[in-house]
């Protein structure tokens, strides 16, 4: 490389590395440049521009920007090389508006000389750059910002500046602008945003933050209202503090928790973080290590209470690595532990649970802090929430208000109080004695009342003489650029490390990157004296004292240095001994962490390389087996988000994005986000899947039929069209479309109450899902098999096998357990075993009510119903049909309400009852239009009660007819052996002794081929009845 000036060849001390670099872009560009060449002598215009080109620079360089480059009638000038200063992006502008002042004097000029006026239209961007700079001052930028600027020019007025967002954002009370429509610039995909900016104003109206606790008296106090509210009426409260980043709610927070009186409460805390996106429960861990001792004692007496064992398990293993990612705590199962530790806790002392930055916290979190706030509502303990604006985005439904809610909303201080907390921060700082008022009238009016905003200010001030910055990030970068070298890059190392990080790690990534060496221990010495950092060598360890100076340090970190250190803590994270995590981490998260970020990283240097390929891969398995690991725990929002990182990751043509993205269409159906999971298919298209790929393009259609029919948006016709579709393009080893379709044919015999063919669908498709060896499809199928198992027709021992199998299977899962026990409930009273039949649903119901699993209620309800029925008790029956009835009208499912109510009417009616009216007024007409065939069956059979009663022989013998006729299309052999029974006994009871022989023989053989040996002793004894009957009728 040559110098630019002097053509003297470089040498490496001379010559930077290219840096990340945050700058501001101006594009200045003559208007009608080609119409006034071609009407000047060569000569004359070359006059006339270097007029122009001497102004325009003149005025760059008077504002502190650097012109980078002539391109014929264009001038793009650069503000932040070689240095970053707060106030770039006001200079810039200032330029531009100075440029478009000055040429009003240069056309009198060029008028009187060349007769001709000049006008011009200038563009403003600011954004990241790769920048390289040398000692003789030559620089070279490469961005996209460039070409925005480039862009925003041409469609700038003439005489006009054209700025874009984040400009605008640091004009905001500089300048006088006005938001044009978005625009459509080329190259760009999405429209921009852009602002005409008509003139500077001297007013200075910005924004910032603090230290001392200044102007927040009144929520201090309602705090601490709150607390001892909460405390001394022994009732649980929740505290939410809002507010923008910097606005001092950490600061309130400490303040409160500093004086909380006597007795002493316990005070727990947990902190979600933005670079553990996806591991919903590091928070709980944090808060469980921040009481240490507690903790110990409780699990110290978990020998005598088997529920506190149980939470203690769940709770300590929360942090380790699980031996398999299958079968997991599920959400609901750590809300249970959590509350009862938290319970244990509570009794013995008053509670103060803190949870800071919920605005990074996973959906499957906020949903068990809610659960906290209900379940421990009548213990004293106050949990205290702190957030960002951004939560009601993700939580629109956010407890705001009640008699023991509170939120508090942190609004920017005042001037005065602003004023106030900067001079109590100069005082014990650095500021000259005779700048100090001057300084803090400064800071204060330009931190808008943001208190770590007028912090960071007051920080430069002892080594800035320049104008005060108007962005929070325009600060942070133009401190980052006058750190030590050294520091800056520790400073670095550790934002990749994340918020919180150990000296050993720093000096592993230092190590194995290769640089020269520094002296670890001074660095982090001066960055702790510059307030960037906090800690110490004792500890060595250390924390970024904002989130944000976290988050600003790693956006402005070189993107192939952060590739560099994310591998480099990949391989730290897979030795044996592993790195220090976090408090409340563990080896997966981080390792996780690093390879998503390294593959983003690598996709974005390196798109088409092997290695880049290599660790994509390896980053998606890592996110799938974390999102495996929510989808056992049921966490499936978690697990979704996961699952679109793991595709985030992965190259369009790679071979596992099909499987991946069949599987997040699978979690989006079962959280019941239909049109997501259609629209998660519909973004997989053919020409995405290479031509090698051994998965068929047929499954994506296949499953999109599945996702149709689920939201019966489907005729049974319809969906065996498809069937008739697909089935002859599938190829034999093309396993993972033939589950697929399987599981389609399923859910079509479903539809038509063909439970065993639904059956033998779902063997089919399993025996599928084993040659793909994909354990995750194979849990799923069993699932859904064993709850076919009560009510197809096969044997209950064979149904009770298979769930005994699945019990010891899914050992440990309560989620998964709850199904399977409801079934083995139904299975013991078809065998006569009440008794177990009882233990198994009451288990069932225990841990569906540990867990809040509300869609299991109204089918373990229905169950004690038929159990009931099972052993004669038809009142209790009746009211546990009852009881599903409105769970079911509560939840909105008018079908499931019907079916319910025609179960419960049949058991009063089997209790001596009269028929309800709304079946008995039923004729042909109503009864042929229902088209569920089981409460067809159930309301003939209750119509012909009725009949019974006004002795309408016809009628009653019709009506049986009819719901005999409804059974027939089921192969649920217990419910058509039940119809045909109460045929029988109609039949008999009407005098038709061969009509009730026959029905009651039909129920016999359904029982008996079910082996529901509960039901066998009624019709045996209806049976002798009519034989009876058919006796006496012969004698006489």
């Amino acid at each position: 490389m040559f110098c630019a000036r002097c053509g003297a060849t470089l040498t490496k001390a001379d010559r930077q590395e290219a840096t990340r670099r945050h700058v501001v872009i101006l594009f200045a560009d003559l208007v009608g440049f080609t119409s006034m060449s071609e009407g000047l002598d060569p000569e004359a215009l070359r006059a006339v521009m270097d007029r122009y080109f001497g102004l325009v620079s003149r005025i760059i360089w008077d504002n502190g920007g650097a012109t980078e480059k002539f391109i014929g009638d264009a001038v793009m000038a650069v503000f932040g090389m070689p240095q970053v200063a707060e106030d770039d992006a006001i200079r810039a502008v200032q330029a531009g508006v100075e440029i478009i002042s000055a040429l009003e004097m240069l056309n009198v000029e060029l008028q009187r000389d060349f007769g001709l006026d000049v006008a011009v239209r200038i563009g403003v961007h600011s954004g990241p750059v790769s920048a390289t700079y040398d000692r003789s001052g030559d620089f070279r930028i490469v961005g996209d910002v460039v070409n925005t600027a480039s862009r925003l020019q041409s469609a700038a007025p003439p005489n006009r500046v054209l700025v874009g967002e984040a400009v605008a954002q640091a004009l905001r009370g500089r300048a006088h602008m006005r938001e044009v429509p978005a625009l459509t610039l080329k190259g760009k995909e999405a429209l921009v945003r852009a602002w005409c900016v008509d003139g500077l104003s001297s007013s200075i109206e910005s924004a910032t933050r603090l230290t001392p606790l200044i102007g927040r008296e009144a929520e201090l106090a309602q705090l601490r209202q709150v607390y001892e509210r909460s405390i001394g009426n022994g009732r649980g409260a929740l505290v939410t503090v809002l507010g923008a980043p910097g606005i001092g709610k950490s600061r309130l927070l400490d303040e409160f928790l500093s004086d909380l009186g006597a007795p002493e409460p316990v005070v727990l805390r947990g902190r979600a973080q933005s670079f553990n996106r996806g591991v919903s429960y590091l928070p709980i861990v944090e808060l469980l290590q921040s009481a240490p001792l507690e903790w110990a004692a409780i699990v110290d007496g978990a020998a005598t209470d088997s529920a506190i064992a149980r939470a203690a398990t769940c709770l300590g293993g929360l942090a380790q690595r699980s031996t398999s990612p299958r079968h997991g705590a599920e959400v609901e199962e750590l809300a249970w532990a959590l509350r009862t530790f938290l319970m244990t806790l509570a009794a013995r002392s008053s509670l103060v649970l803190v949870w800071e930055d919920l605005h990074w916290a996973e959906p499957s979190l906020l949903d068990i802090l809610e659960y906290l706030a209900d379940e421990l509502s009548t213990l004293p303990v106050l949990q205290v929430c702190t957030a960002r604006p951004e939560l009601a985005d993700i939580r629109s439904d956010w407890p705001t208000g009640g008699t023991s809610v509170l939120t508090l909303d942190l609004v920017p201080l005042t001037h005065a109080e602003t004023l106030l907390l900067v001079s109590q921060l100069a005082a014990s700082g650095d500021v000259v004695a005779h700048t100090v008022d001057e300084v803090c009238e400064e800071v204060a009016s330009a931190s808008e009342g943001n208190p770590l905003f007028a912090e960071l200010l007051l920080a430069m001030e002892d080594n800035s003489n320049e104008p005060l910055p108007h962005t929070i990030t325009a600060v942070f970068a133009a401190r980052l650029d006058r750190l030590h070298p050294d520091d800056r890059r520790v400073l670095e190392i550790a934002a990749v490390l994340g918020r919180d990080f150990a000296d050993t790690d720093i000096e592993y990534v230092l190590a194995e990157d290769g640089q020269e060496p520094l002296d670890l221990s001074a660095c982090l010495q001066r960055l702790r004296r510059t307030r960037l950092l906090t800690g110490n060598r004792i500890s060595a360890r250390h924390c970024f004292v904002q989130a944000f100076s976290r988050d600003t340090t790693y956006e402005l970190s070189g993107k192939r240095s952060r590739l560099r250190w994310h591998l480099a803590l990949v391989s730290r994270a897979t030795e044996a001994d592993g790195y220090a995590v976090p408090d409340g981490a563990n080896s997966d998260s981080m390792l996780t962490y690093h390879l998503e970020a390294a593959a983003l990283l690598s996709r974005q240097l390196h798109p088409a390389s092997a290695s880049t390929q290599d660790i994509s891969r390896r980053a998606s398995e890592q996110l799938a087996w974390q999102a495996a690991d929510a989808t056992n725990r049921k966490d499936l929002r978690s697990a979704a988000g996961l699952l679109e990182r793991a595709l985030g990751v992965l190259a369009s043509d790679d071979l596992g994005r099909l499987k991946l993205t069949l599987w997040l269409s699978d979690t989006r159906l079962e959280l019941g986000e239909l049109d997501v999971a259609d629209a998660v298919l519909r973004s997989w298209s053919q020409d995405q899947a290479p031509a090698s790929s051994e998965l068929s393009s047929w499954v994506v259609p296949i499953q999109r039929e599945i996702i149709s029919l689920r939201g019966g948006n489907m005729t049974l016709e319809a969906v065996l069209a498809a069937e008739q579709r697909f089935e002859p393009h599938l190829q034999p080893d093309d396993h993972l479309a033939w589950c697929r379709f399987h599981q389609l044919r399923s859910h079509r015999h479903l539809m038509s109450e063909q439970v065993g063919a639904a059956e033998e669908s779902l063997t089919a498709a399993r025996r599928h899902a084993q040659f793909l060896d994909d354990a995750r499809e194979i849990d799923r199928i069993d699932r859904t098999a064993v709850e076919l198992a009560l009510w197809g027709p096969a044997p209950v021992s064979d149904g009770l096998t298979r769930c005994r199998e699945l019990v010891v299977t899914f050992e440990g899962s309560r989620v998964n357990l709850v199904p399977i026990l409801g079934a083995m409930a139904g299975l013991l009273g078809l065998d006569g075993r009440f008794d177990e039949a009882a233990d198994a649903v009451q288990t069932a119901a225990r841990y569906a009510s540990d867990l809040r699993m509300r869609s299991a209620d109204a089918a373990l309800t229905y169950l004690r119903g038929v159990i009931d029925s099972l052993a004669n008790a038809h009142a209790s029956a009746a009211e546990g049909f009852y009881q599903a009835r409105d769970i079911l009208a509560a939840a909105g499912q008018p079908d499931g309400e019907a079916l319910m109510d025609a179960y419960a009417a049949r058991e009063i009616v089997s209790a001596g009852a009269p028929v309800p009216e709304r079946y008995s007024g039923l004729d042909d007409r109503a009864l042929a239009d229902i088209a569920d065939p089981r409460l067809g069956a159930l309301s003939s059979v209750l119509a012909a009660h009725a009949a019974a009663n006004t002795n309408d022989l016809n009628r009653l013998t019709g009506l049986t007819d009819n719901a005999v006729g409804f059974a027939s299309r089921m192969d649920d052999l217990y419910f058509r052996g039940t119809i045909n029974r109460d045929v029988a006994m109609l039949r008999y009871s009407a005098g038709d002794a061969a009509g009730a022989s026959t029905a009651a023989a039909t129920a016999r053989e359904c029982f008996l081929a079910k082996g529901a040996r509960a039901a066998m002793p009624s019709v045996d004894r209806l049976l002798a009845l009519i034989s009876d009957q058919q006796l006496a009728e012969k004698d006489l």
